[in-house]
C-alpha cells in the first residue's frame, strides 16, 4: 500500500524535531529535495524559526568605555544565503532556532487537538493512529524510546454467539477500561468502531516499561467480571524502537505479527487464556486469574 502524503504540519514537525535533536542538520546537497520539501524549508528560514542562532558581536560606548555583547540571531546576508543555497541544490546546514522550538512545541499540541474518541468514549477513534504514532516517533531516541502494544480480545464471537451481543458489548467496554487504567499520561490507546482490536501508543516508555504495562492490564482483565461470561482474557504483541526514522505503517505491521503469535498460542488452549508476546522472544502464557476457574469456564460454555 502506497502512504498517504504527509500533512505538511506533520513534514514540518519531522524537520524541526530532528534538527532539535541533533543540533544541526548537514544537507551536502538539495537538487533531491522535493520543490514542496525545499520550499517548505525556506519559509522556515525566513520565519526565522532556521537557520540560527549564529553569533555576531556589536559595540557600544558610553563615557567611560567601549563594550561589547554577542547577541544570538542571523544576519540578513546569512538568511538570503541560506534560502538560495536550498532553492539552487547546494550544501548547507540547518540549526534550530529558539522560535523554531517554540514552533516545535505547538506544532505537536496542535496536531493533537480536536481528535474524536471510540463509542465507548474510554480511548481515542483508529483513525487518528498514524498520525499520531508519526508524532510520537519523531521524539524516538535510544533515552527515549516509543513502544506500541496491540491486543485483540479473545473469544469475542463466541460470547456474541452463546451469551449475546449485549454481553459482547459489555464485555468490550470492561476490556477497554481495564487496559485504560494502567496508561500513563503520556500513552493512548486506539481502538477502530466496533472492533476489539487495540493499539497504545506509549511514547518514552522501555520495553520492560510497556511489556510490565501490557501484563498488569491483562491481569486486572482477567479479574473483570460481566454477566454470563466466566472471565475475560486478550492476545497481545509488544515491541519498541528508538529510530525516529522509523516508518510508522511498518511498526504497526510489526507489532501486529507479534500479536498474532500470541493470538496463536491462545487459540491452542481452551478456554483461551491471555497471551504476552514481546519482539521473537518466546509468548508468555498468564496463568488464570482464579484456582479452578478454568475447568469451571470449561463447564459453563459446554452447558450453553
Amino acid at each position: 500500500m502506497a502512504a498517504a502524503p504527509l500533512d505538511a504540519r506533520i513534514r514540518e514537525l519531522r524537520l524541526l524535531a530532528k534538527i532539535d535533536a541533533t543540533g544541526a542538520l548537514d544537507l551536502p546537497q538539495t537538487h533531491d529535495l522535493e520543490l514542496r520539501d525545499k520550499s517548505m524549508i525556506v519559509e522556515l528560514i525566513d520565519g526565522g524559526l532556521l537557520n540560527g542562532p549564529s553569533t555576531r558581536t556589536i559595540q557600544y560606548s558610553d563615557s567611560h568605555s567601549v563594550n561589547r555583547s554577542s547577541v544570538s540571531g542571523i544576519t540578513e546576508f546569512e538568511r538570503s544565503d541560506a534560502m538560495a543555497r536550498v532553492m539552487g541544490g547546494q550544501q548547507v546546514t540547518l540549526r534550530i532556532s529558539h522560535k523554531g522550538r517554540v514552533r516545535l512545541a505547538e506544532l505537536e499540541q496542535a496536531l493533537k487537538t480536536g481528535r474524536d474518541r471510540d463509542p465507548t468514549d474510554t480511548v481515542i477513534s483508529k483513525r487518528h493512529l498514524e498520525k499520531d504514532l508519526i508524532i510520537a516517533l519523531v521524539s524516538a531516541s535510544a533515552e527515549s524510546p516509543v513502544a506500541v502494544g496491540m491486543l485483540d480480545m479473545n473469544g469475542l464471537k463466541q460470547i456474541n454467539d452463546t451469551v449475546g451481543h449485549g454481553a459482547g458489548d459489555d464485555a468490550i467496554e470492561t476490556y477497554l477500561r481495564a487496559v485504560a487504567m494502567f496508561l500513563g499520561d503520556d500513552a493512548e490507546g486506539y481502538r477502530g468502531e466496533s472492533s476489539d482490536e487495540l493499539v497504545i501508543i506509549m511514547p518514552g516508555a522501555s520495553l520492560e516499561v510497556a511489556v510490565k504495562t501490557m501484563r498488569d492490564a491483562l491481569t486486572q482483565l482477567g479479574k473483570e467480571k460481566v454477566e454470563g461470561v466466566p472471565f475475560l482474557s486478550a492476545s497481545c504483541g509488544v515491541t519498541t524502537t528508538t529510530d525516529p526514522n522509523t516508518d510508522a505503517r511498518e511498526l504497526l505491521r510489526r507489532v501486529d505479527a507479534i500479536q498474532y503469535r500470541a493470538k496463536e498460542e491462545s487459540r491452542t488452549r481452551s478456554p483461551r487464556p491471555s497471551v504476552l508476546a514481546v519482539n521473537d522472544n518466546p509468548v508468555e502464557i498468564l496463568p488464570e486469574p482464579v484456582p479452578g476457574l478454568v475447568q469451571y469456564a470449561r463447564d459453563q460454555m459446554k452447558d450453553r
